[in-house]
């Protein structure tokens, strides 16, 4: 009976493209740093919340990049206090 070995691949997917690269990129860093992305649902009421303490400037209200960088800070600032 002949044994035959199967072949080991590191990566059996498709090659890997200049925007996977970069994403798994700052998914190591994000690890590194001991940072995680999370997806988060904010109503009017917490723009307003943002705005209103400054937090978010009024015109970025509508700027998702910038609404999470906003409460990013919050979170930050309020973890520093305790």
């Amino acid at each position: 009976m002949l044994h035959v070995k199967p072949e080991l691949r590191a990566n059996c997917g498709p090659p890997a493209t200049g925007q996977t690269i970069t994403r798994k990129a700052r998914w190591r860093e994000r690890q590194r740093r001991g940072v995680l992305v999370a997806q988060v649902e904010v109503s009017a009421v917490g723009l307003d919340l943002l705005i209103a303490t400054h937090w978010l400037a009024e015109v970025d209200a509508g700027n998702p990049a910038a609404i999470g960088r906003a409460i990013s800070a919050l979170l930050e600032d309020s973890a520093k206090q305790r």
